[in-house]
């Protein structure tokens, strides 16, 4: 499997389309932007100053985006290559797409289309066909609209223009819809009015919650968690000052424990840790994302990895108590985690940070329940919807008055 990558389109580009390649892919475990090759399609003959964010899928095998002209393409990284229109060739929204909002997400086996023109549909790669399906709670339609896969059946989604905003979580297998609480976010979120398309959304599920992340209309960074377990909403940190920040600048989960969101400016961005709740900044990107006056359709190359409980159904909290311990006991965990598609050369487990404010003690993983325990470990080749063990370990290694707290987080790469 190729490196964990963003792959990202720069916009609708006017005129010929002259201006250099327009798509970009981020390696993450690199931190670096190079180029991929471009699609026509994409890139020629289309002109507008609409401003829209669009967001597109990943299937494990081929990223999806829709192009100028309504139709809907793929593109293959470990071929550098573009398919389509696909759908024998079906404009699947109106041409001129770029007047219309639209996201994706993907379960693995079919890609998931939420678009203002025709509500949700499903794409079904293998007989190229597209299936109507029931809609998501709301009736306005905005740039913040996505659609976030959990790993395990469901599918958090949202129209974006509604105030206050309703999201919803859709059962892939009853074709039906639940709306979900709402929260600090509800009266936030909606999309830009009168010709600003602030407050851009991107949306992940990582570590068993829903992270809404999204610029609201201030230009200020905001953070809400969704804890399905206990059907709540927490608020999370803001951002420093992000002045200058436009809706769709590109971003989306780089890790399982990292979002990363750049502004349109090529200036910078940011990366929001959602175990730390912290925001540091983010390397500079290789172009304006404003080609066209129009932004990035952005989405992440590698699936998102779910961690679960011991019984491989629980999905695992942010936040676990291993109980209370005395000066040398060595406190476990077990975990196991399940890879949505094939990762031929396995995935690393590791430690890359302990942080700890009132005790040194080492955290260590092992692939087996007695160790050896190591800052990390790498599996072996897995298939689709395979499941690991992960053990975790850690030995009290001074005494504390208060008791010890320790806060780490784990890293698949």
């Amino acid at each position: 499997m190729a490196a964990n990558l963003l792959l990202t389109m720069d916009g609708w580009i006017t005129g010929s389309g002259s201006a250099g390649n327009h798509a970009h892919k981020y390696d993450n475990d690199a931190g670096l932007w190079s180029a991929i090759s471009d699609a026509n399609e994409y890139n020629g003959g289309l002109s507008t100053t609409s401003l829209r964010a669009h967001k597109g899928g990943w299937d494990g095998n081929r990223w999806y985006t829709i192009s100028g002209t309504g139709g809907l393409h793929a593109y293959t990284p470990t071929t550098d290559s573009w398919v389509g229109p696909l759908v024998s060739g079906t404009v699947i929204i109106p041409a001129t797409s770029n007047t219309h909002q639209w996201c994706m997400c993907s379960d693995g086996a079919y890609v998931y289309i939420l678009s203002d023109s025709n509500d949700l549909r499903r794409y079904d790669p293998s007989i190229d066909q597209l299936t109507s399906l029931a809609s998501p709670p709301g009736s306005a339609y905005a740039n913040t609209m996505f659609l976030s896969y959990d790993g395990s059946g469901s599918i958090y989604g949202c129209r974006g223009g509604d105030n206050p905003s309703l999201i919803g979580k859709y059962n892939i297998a009853s074709n039906s819809w639940t709306t979900l609480p709402s929260g600090g976010w509800s009266t936030q979120f909606q999309g830009g009015a009168g010709g600003s398309f602030r407050a851009g959304s991107w949306p992940a599920f990582l570590q068993g919650s829903l992270w809404l992340l999204f610029c609201d209309q201030t230009d200020v960074f905001r953070v809400y968690q969704y804890s399905p377990s206990g059907n709540i909403w927490t608020t999370k940190a803001t951002s420093n000052s992000t002045a200058g920040i436009q809706a769709s600048s590109p971003g989306g989960e780089n890790t399982d424990s990292t979002i990363l969101v750049w502004r349109n400016d090529a200036l910078g961005g940011y990366v929001y840790n959602i175990v730390m709740d912290v925001w540091t900044g983010a390397g500079v990107p290789p172009v304006s994302f404003t080609e066209g006056t129009n932004f990035a359709i952005t989405r992440v190359f590698s699936p998102a990895i779910v961690w679960y409980q011991a019984d491989g159904v629980s999905q695992l909290p942010i936040t676990v108590n291993l109980g209370s311990g005395v000066l040398n006991q060595t406190l476990t965990f077990h975990a196991r985690v399940k890879t949505p598609v094939g990762r031929a050369a396995g995935v690393t487990v590791s430690v890359p940070v302990n942080i700890s404010s009132d005790a040194a003690t080492v955290v260590g993983v092992s692939s087996v329940v007695n160790g050896p325990f190591t800052t990390s470990f790498v599996t072996g080749a897995l298939n689709p919807g395979d499941e690991f063990d992960v053990y975790i370990s850690l030995t009290i290694s001074s005494s504390q008055t208060l008791g010890l707290s320790k806060r780490f987080f784990l890293e698949v790469s």
